[in-house]
């Protein structure tokens, strides 16, 4: 059972600029500490664990919502929030390395009030600092900021013009450069992705 920890945010920054990134939101529904995936034959589950190392006392066991093609859905309560989420493997990963760790495409949603459209993707390495990272569908481009293992879009728009095209795509590829100068390509099929978005958004309706 793989594990890997995406790093805490606290205090982040855009690269080269003096614009704080919403760091509340970064801090709530963004910063990982611990992703374990279970497969099975026929659907993976993806247990998502917010923030601590171990699962919070007021956190239930992940409920499966349904897996949808390439990607699935999984929901589960923390206390009065309900986090739902979405994830997905790639079909197809290039580069010049010998070992990476487990690469997710996901999207979080946390309700009632909190924060949703919430695009992410874990590398399986640490990505190099400032280094470009870039998630292609179609003719659209979008950048993305990291941290240790883990990248987002720089704001809320970006997630909600991200998830749009997400919708309206057949796959995308996400590009970036780990911590040892390695480039690396990463395919996700997107067949899927609406329907498993819709199951999550229904399970997190305000």
């Amino acid at each position: 059972m793989p594990c890997f920890r995406p790093a805490h945010l606290v205090n982040v920054r855009m690269a080269h600029t003096d614009t704080p990134i919403n760091t509340d939101r970064h801090d709530e529904s963004r910063a990982c500490d611990m992703i374990t995936v279970v497969r099975s034959t026929s659907f993976f589950i993806l247990c998502l664990v917010l923030v601590v190392v171990t699962w919070p006392a007021s956190a239930q066991e992940p409920q499966t919502l349904g897996t949808y093609r390439d990607w699935s859905a999984f929901a589960y309560a923390d206390g009065a929030t309900r986090v739902c989420y979405m994830g997905t493997e790639p079909t197809d990963s290039t580069g010049d390395y010998d070992q990476r760790g487990d690469v997710w495409a996901l999207v979080t949603h946390r309700s009632p009030g909190g924060s949703h459209d919430v695009v992410s993707v874990i590398a399986g390495y640490n990505y190099e600092e400032g280094a470009p990272i870039v998630i292609s569908i179609g003719n659209k481009n979008f950048s993305l900021f990291s941290a240790g293992d883990t990248a987002w879009t720089f704001t809320d728009a970006d997630d909600r013009d991200l998830v749009a095209a997400m919708k309206a795509g057949v796959d995308m590829t996400v590009k970036g450069r780990s911590w040892r100068g390695t480039d690396t390509v990463d395919d996700f099929s997107l067949l899927g992705f609406t329907a498993a978005y819709e199951a999550i958004s229904q399970a997190c309706a305000n």
